[in-house]
């Protein structure tokens, strides 16, 4: 389920941090795909893996990156490259 998610959110990465678009199938997948690694991932806690911890920061980058979408606002392309990094690093945590 995290590594369907690092995969979705890591396609949509690729094409938004090159300016390419992205169409609303993907977006569809990048908002399922992140509200079900949300459900996997459940409430914060204080005494959580990195790796859990490193998937929550990717999930909620996620979020805000639809919440903007949703708003009609444009996703520059440092956040996508963000988006990149993050989920870089979560998908790390799995091998660690």
């Amino acid at each position: 389920m995290l590594k369907a998610f690092y995969l979705v959110s890591g396609a949509a990465a690729q094409l938004g941090a090159s300016g390419q678009p992205i169409r609303k199938c993907q977006w569809l997948e990048l908002a399922r795909t992140a509200r079900n690694a949300s459900a996997v991932l459940g409430a914060r806690d204080e005494n959580e893996s990195e790796t859990m911890a490193s998937f929550r920061r990717l999930a909620d980058l996620c979020e805000a990156l639809l919440a903007r979408r949703a708003l009609g606002h444009a996703c520059p392309s440092g956040v996508w490259r963000e988006l990149a990094r993050v989920g870089r690093d979560a998908y790390e945590q799995i091998d660690a």
